[in-house]
């Protein structure tokens, strides 16, 4: 069972009305994949799935991205509980059921504790919306092309790859 803290109440995402869909799942999935491609090799750091719980700050919940990344700078020793701090990237995949303000908020969230990188993708629409520190967000098209600024330098994938 999967449980996320949201203000102090406990979200039991068994119990929501609908549960991630297939392409939720796949995107997340095509994700991972691609970052570690380019992660792993390279040595810049470790790649997580949905099921790792990052602390952002003892003020605000725990938050499971669908897909993280934190260079390895950064990196804890292995401590089998959740990461005590903001990923440098986080992930998030939209589905159904999901608020577009809750979602900026989270992904604001992430920001404010440290990430310094959220892409929000929405397979309905077909966008990937970046949000940067002092930035304005940027919404890109599948003929555009997600990039890992300085978070992944180098790092580049077309947003048709996800929804293909």
């Amino acid at each position: 069972m999967t449980l996320e803290l949201e203000t102090s109440e406990i979200i039991n995402e068994a119990q929501q009305t609908e549960m991630a869909s297939d392409q939720h799942g796949e995107i997340g999935a095509i994700l991972i994949w691609r970052l570690s491609e380019y992660v792993y090799p390279n040595k810049l750091g470790r790649v997580f799935n949905a099921q790792t719980s990052f602390k952002l700050n003892p003020t605000q919940p725990a938050r499971m991205p669908d897909a993280a990344f934190v260079r390895a700078e950064r990196l804890p020793s292995w401590n089998d509980a959740e990461v005590a701090f903001a990923p440098d990237l986080a992930v998030e995949v939209m589905s159904r059921n999901d608020d577009w303000s809750d979602t900026v908020h989270k992904a604001r969230s992430y920001l404010e504790a440290g990430s310094k990188l959220v892409w929000v993708v929405d397979p309905y629409e077909q966008n990937v919306f970046v949000f940067r520190i002092g930035q304005h967000v940027v919404m890109l098209t599948p003929p555009d092309e997600l990039d890992g600024h300085e978070v992944l330098p180098g790092f580049k994938l077309k947003v048709n790859a996800l929804f293909n």
